[in-house]
């Protein structure tokens, strides 16, 4: 089997733009880890795009080919010759939705979630209205608006990011009464802040089970830009406990609210004293993954397959300790 490998940012998706901003240590390191665990499944060849500019990263990966121009003629090019595909994109601006659809319309193996669900998930403040409908915990969450007044909203501090933002790119922390810029030009929502340990789970869904691969703490640090505090994620650690009842229950209701997610997505969460409190989820490859690839005595690459090809997932899985860095390598 033929299986494209992309990720948006390395993968020559801002032709055009500068990379100075763009996280290419961070998708560079998931689209190592996704290679290399498709790559050791037998009867896999893998390929991939790769932006010229950054080429030189990627000399180690296996059937490369470098974008110098036309980005969707490549991408599109890429999907002709593949029997299966996995998608590693920002939702920003519809671009995962849009990378979906393209696979399906091909009529290849799509590795991922349905370009259907990228719209509930992707939209933080539809997310939040979904999981509020069926009384799953999350924090308030408002648009910002010229109308926006915090002080009408939340008691404390709270938080603001793009509506359709990846990671913690774009997200500041207010005190209440602050007259801080958070507007920025872009869509925003502003969410209830808790206090709590930000945490993540790794995931994998078939149509008829949901594993939890690992349970996962983020490192989120606070640094203050001029008057604003501002939130980054730095890595995290794959903690080697199994998930408890409480944590396994969430999935089975987050799931059955989004009935087509599929393969490998991963669900942060607040863990606070009231229990986990979900903030979003990301329906793809995680940067926890590229710790997983060395942490589990499963590969994950064989796991999201079976998923989308009707095999079993209900299996046992362990998984070792392990600290890591935005780069996927792990820490000591």
């Amino acid at each position: 089997m033929r299986v494209f490998i992309h990720e948006f940012f390395c993968g020559g998706g801002l032709l055009g733009q500068n990379l100075e901003h763009a996280p290419i240590v961070e998708g560079g390191a998931m689209l190592r880890a996704t290679v290399d665990s498709f790559s050791q499944v037998p009867g896999v060849e893998t390929f991939s795009l790769v932006d010229y500019r950054i080429a030189d990263l990627f000399g180690s990966l296996p059937n490369v080919t470098v974008v110098e121009k036309n980005y969707r003629s490549n991408y599109c090019s890429a999907l002709d010759r593949c029997d299966a595909a996995l998608v590693i994109s920002p939702e920003t601006g519809g671009e995962l939705k849009n990378h979906l659809t393209s696979i399906l319309h091909r009529g290849k193996i799509n590795f991922g979630s349905t370009p259907e669900t990228i719209v509930w998930t992707g939209d933080k403040f539809l997310f939040w209205q979904m999981l509020t409908k069926v009384g799953i915990n999350s924090p308030q969450t408002e648009p910002v608006t010229s109308f926006f007044e915090p002080s009408k909203v939340f008691i404390d501090k709270w938080i603001s990011k793009p509506i359709d933002g990846v990671g913690c790119n774009g997200v500041s922390l207010h005190q209440n009464g602050s007259t801080s810029d958070y507007t920025g030009g872009v869509r925003l929502i502003a969410q209830e802040y808790v206090e709590g340990d930000p945490m993540s789970l790794s995931i994998i869904s078939s149509p008829s089970h949901d594993l939890i691969l690992s349970v996962n703490r983020q490192h989120v640090t606070q640094s203050l830009i001029g008057d604003r505090q501002v939130l980054s994620y730095n890595g995290g650690e794959i903690l080697s406990v199994e998930p408890d009842k409480q944590l396994k229950n969430l999935v089975k209701r987050i799931k059955s609210t989004f009935p087509q997610l599929s393969g490998y997505w991963g669900l942060d969460y607040i863990d606070s004293v009231l229990g986990p409190v979900v903030i979003e989820i990301n329906p793809r490859i995680t940067t926890s993954f590229t710790a997983l690839v060395k942490a589990l005595d499963q590969n994950p690459a064989q796991l999201i397959m079976l998923a989308a090809t009707g095999g079993d997932i209900d299996v046992g899985v362990t998984r070792s300790g392990m600290l890591f860095g935005l780069d996927g390598m792990e820490l000591t």
